[in-house]
């Protein structure tokens, strides 16, 4: 309606909701024909209507049906719409049914479950300003030095929050390579072969691969505050039990509960990144968080390295278990799940009185409650571009992680005859490398190539150059001084795992984009969880019957063969590269 004024656009000009209704209703009553003048009208308060017989609807139609059919392709009423199926959006369904909007009754503000009961009525209507609010409300004017105040404490306060939960994922990326550190000491401890450390080592992704679904449901229904709280205490409580298991099963208690306790970390990562930044901040702040994620990785290289050296590596889980009851202590304390939540504006108002429009005002809600969950996974599951982000992100994500996160300082301790220090430091550059590329592989995605496709291809064939390098260079040892860049662009060459969860939103309607995303976000895991226990598998199948203080030691051979899958994870990455849709970093709907 031309005559709409949002309630900001009216506080930054200073002018009441009398003056705007009165000059809308000033506007409407000349637009209309058949009304009389505006004070005539005004004294008189109602308009009387000449009904020459009574009115029905559509009585054209009923009466003479063939020379009035209704707008449809078949010229009747139609309760399944064949053209709005063809839209294939979920918020317009063929069949006309009840779905929940995000400012319906059962909305957190009308409810005040994001209030804490301060607002409970939350009216909607269609009728004017005045009579939509309070007396009161009429003459409200905009304090302009208040609303900068609470502006700033908005754009202070997040940092706080985030930054909270950033810990925690530093955390979490720590407990994803910490075996590999200990991976020896854990075999010589519980008398495992490779394909049964594998095996252990691979639980952690298969239950950070399933729980990425539950997770957000958590989320979305506990909020970012409750959810990572439990993470964190369900986390820290397994790694304590880990560290004191005196059996394998104990062991396997512990990591499931590690690794069901992290799953929900990054999913409360993007929520408050969607209620607490800018819609123009949410991708560079998505790749900035995971970066300073991998800060955990540095430290489960070298530092835990050390501290498993000096105080063995049950005291080492127990420390870090402990650590992550104190940040789930913290993240009680200090996150909170929006602005609102505290009075302050919510990110939406702020863009809105940034740009002088009512534009941004209000930001549409992350996820819709009236669509089920199988609706979305079927519409977004029958989309065959769907899959290929998937499989891009299983097959370069996984190779690194397995060298990383497992058999990394194992095949260099045992075949270069390194310390675990020193084994560990290698790991660490290649961490570093995926942190460089982290960085660097959105920024020349978005804006110096403007593609999706042409980075994935290019960074899966760098990587598949990397561990031919390794696997074949010198029979598969490559010089010592060459290890370092060897596992540097290891790393770097991973990353194209990032532009596969632009590619998974970018191919899909905005309304499945989360679940998509959350989709994609599992080929990590899962190809971690196949390719441990895999290499671990072609070590056993080498194995020449060495052993060292217990555990298993495997000859040049045997690491080439395990090196071999990752190998060929590489090239489903390049496969899947070139059937991805390129979007041109656009969605191909919109």
């Amino acid at each position: 309606m031309k005559g709409f004024v949002s309630t900001i656009d009216i506080r930054r000009q200073n002018i009441s909701l009398h003056n705007v209704t009165k000059a809308w209703f000033r506007e409407f009553v000349a637009s209309t024909p058949d009304l009389s003048e505006y004070e005539v009208f005004k004294r008189k308060g109602v308009h009387h209507v000449p009904l020459n017989q009574p009115w029905v609807a559509f009585r054209g139609q009923i009466e003479d049906p063939a020379h009035h059919p209704f707008p449809t392709p078949s010229g009747k009423i139609e309760i399944y719409s064949q053209k709005i199926a063809g839209l294939q959006d979920l918020l317009i369904p063929p069949i006309p049914k009840y779905i929940e909007a995000w400012e319906d009754p059962s909305d957190p503000i009308r409810t005040g479950t994001t209030t804490g009961g301060r607002s409970p009525n939350h009216l909607i209507t269609t009728i004017m300003l005045q009579c939509s609010n309070t007396r009161n409300a009429s003459n409200i004017l905009m304090n302009k030095e208040g609303w900068q105040k609470d502006t700033a404490r908005v754009l202070r306060l997040r940092w706080l929050i985030v930054g909270s939960v950033g810990v925690t994922l530093v955390i979490n990326t720590l407990q994803r390579v910490s075996l590999t550190v200990v991976a020896d000491r854990v075999m010589a401890e519980f008398e495992l072969t490779a394909v049964a450390f594998g095996s252990l080592a691979a639980l952690f992704f298969y239950v950070y691969a399933v729980v990425q679904i539950p997770a957000g449901i958590m989320v979305d229904t506990l909020g970012v505050k409750r959810t990572i709280t439990l993470g964190c205490l369900t986390a820290g409580l397994g790694s304590i039990i880990f560290g004191l298991a005196p059996s394998l099963p104990v062991a396997y208690i512990g990591r499931f509960l590690v690794a069901f306790g992290l799953g929900v970390q990054w999913l409360c990562m993007l929520k408050l990144l969607t209620e607490w930044f800018r819609a123009r901040e949410f991708a560079i702040m998505s790749g900035f968080a995971a970066a300073f994620a991998q800060i955990g990785a540095l430290l489960g290289a070298t530092p835990l390295a050390i501290l498993v050296v000096h105080a063995g590596w049950r005291v080492s889980f127990e420390l870090v278990g402990l650590v992550n009851l104190a940040v789930a202590a913290a993240c009680w304390l200090i996150v909170r799940n929006r602005p609102t939540d505290i009075g302050l504006p919510s990110l939406a108002e702020i863009e809105s009185y940034e740009s002088g429009s009512s534009q941004g005002l209000p930001r549409p809600p992350t996820s819709v409650p009236g669509i089920s969950l199988m609706a979305k996974l079927k519409t977004m599951l029958s989309n065959k571009h769907s899959w290929p982000p998937l499989l891009v992100s299983l097959g370069s994500y996984a190779p690194f992680s397995a060298f990383a996160s497992t058999w990394g300082v194992p095949y260099i301790m045992q075949v270069y005859g390194m310390s675990r220090e020193a084994a560990a430091n290698y790991t660490l550059v290649g961490t570093l490398g995926f942190i460089v590329g982290f960085a660097s592989i959105g920024y020349i995605s978005d804006r110096l190539m403007a593609r999706r496709k042409l980075p994935i291809i290019l960074m899966s064939l760098a990587s598949l150059v990397v561990w031919l390098v390794l696997i074949l260079w010198n029979g598969g040892k490559p010089p010592q001084q060459f290890l370092y860049p060897i596992c540097f662009f290891m790393g770097a060459s991973a990353t194209a795992v990032i532009i596969s969860f632009a590619c998974a939103k970018e191919v899909n309607l905005p309304t499945v984009s989360g679940v998509a995303m959350g989709f994609t976000n599992m080929g990590p895991f899962i190809g971690t969880a196949l390719l441990q226990p895999l290499v671990g598998y072609m070590l056993d199948l080498g194995w020449q019957g060495a052993v060292v203080q217990g555990a298993r030691v495997y000859p040049l051979s045997a690491y080439q063969s395990g090196f071999m899958l990752c190998l060929a994870s590489t090239l489903i990455a390049i496969v899947a590269g070139l059937l991805t849709k390129e979007t041109r970093c656009k969605n191909i709907y919109l």
